[in-house]
């Protein structure tokens, strides 16, 4: 959270150019140094407000997400799972962005395997 606070301060401060390039190098995500050509596609995706989608949900959720996400952060979740009715969120601790799908998968197949039990 710290570093996505920061990098907005300076964002702010900075001139599009070199200096602008180096601050997303060093505070932006992963997905984000690495999407080339498709940062537009990325930027606009996770600006996109859900809001109105979110609330339309009319079926069984479960949002399982990692605790330690620093990518995605867990806020996300929470706010998606007050506007989904009904949804089950999982913060799965000690695991981010990448490792929740890696070494937590176990947990994740288990959760998923509970809604299909479900809907059965």
């Amino acid at each position: 959270m710290p570093h996505r606070l920061a990098f907005r301060a300076m964002r702010a401060l900075t001139p599009e150019g070199p200096a602008r390039d180096r601050l997303r190098e060093r505070y932006g995500s992963s997905d984000y140094r690495a999407a080339g050509a498709m940062r537009p596609v990325l930027i606009k995706a996770v600006n996109e407000d859900q809001t109105e989608i979110a609330r339309s949900i009319r079926m069984p959720v479960v949002l399982v997400h990692g605790e330690a996400d620093t990518e995605s952060p867990p806020e996300i979740a929470t706010r998606l799972h007050a506007l989904i009715a009904g949804s089950r969120l999982h913060l799965l601790r000690g695991f981010d962005h990448l490792t929740i799908l890696g070494d937590g998968r176990h947990q994740v197949i288990h959760l998923l395997d509970q809604l299909l039990g479900r809907l059965q």
